[in-house]
């Protein structure tokens, strides 16, 4: 008898938990994500849900993106909480799959394709630039602190006609490591040239180099003063943002 409970008991709590799981699932995941905490503001499209959806996102933090149409499905494989994700924005197109644990996100398989500086607020009649992104592996241990809480990062890109003020700076090519909070990013191209790098403290320093044109000259020399090899230098350091905000 005593037994025959015991597994009505198990079969009762079994069946609890499947019901919450539905319920769960079937939520529109509007109201399932605090997107304040990120400085987000979702319309949904069609009452999406976890397994599949279709959302507008507006970002507080990089308003120059303008709307981010956002769609998703569940395609999980070796790790269960793992979703196929896109996203579209104005000049800008990103793909790749997603898994989510507790706290952290890894982001691996994923592509991007920008095709002007227009999403980080720069002007084509200033500068412009073409970029095929590849994101093999990105994994962030906190998402409260993503700059702090770095586990892996291996990612590249192809950046291909690069101009400023109308004038060819050819193409370069950009790798970027990091591993235990510390990044490492270099970018090598005809006429460009950068490194940043950063800590688990959450200090970084870079450094970015032009060597113009002959026609460019006349304007860099208003700004700086060429080194030995007739690049123009510019540096920069400081402190990383821990959150969102």
């Amino acid at each position: 008898m005593r037994s025959k409970y015991l597994v009505r008991a198990v079969l009762s709590i079994l069946a609890l938990v499947t019901f919450c799981l539905i319920v769960l699932v079937r939520l529109p995941i509007a109201s399932l994500v605090p997107w304040n905490d990120y400085q987000i503001t979702a319309t949904d499209i069609d009452r999406s849900t976890v397994f599949r959806g279709e959302m507008y996102l507006d970002l507080a933090t990089v308003p120059t993106l303008g709307r981010v149409l956002a769609s998703w499905h569940w395609c999980p494989g070796m790790q269960p909480l793992t979703w196929c994700m896109e996203l579209q924005a104005i000049d800008l197109e990103i793909d790749g799959h997603i898994s989510l644990g507790f706290s952290s996100v890894s982001i691996w398989a994923a592509s991007a394709q920008l095709t002007s500086l227009l999403p980080i607020g720069i002007a084509s009649s200033l500068a412009s630039m073409q970029a095929s992104i590849k994101i093999e592996e990105l994994v962030v241990a906190d998402l409260s602190c993503p700059a702090g809480s770095l586990e892996k990062l291996t990612a590249s890109a192809e950046v291909v006609d690069i101009t400023f003020f109308g004038s060819s700076l050819g193409d370069a090519n950009l790798a970027a490591n990091g591993s235990q909070g510390a990044a490492e990013a270099r970018l090598i191209g005809d006429h460009v040239a950068a490194n940043f790098e950063s800590s688990s403290d959450l200090n970084y320093s870079g450094v970015f180099a032009v060597t113009p044109t002959p026609e460019l000259e006349p304007l860099f020399n208003q700004f700086a003063r060429p080194g030995a090899a007739g690049e123009y230098e510019w540096r920069a350091s400081g402190r990383l943002p821990c959150g969102w905000s």
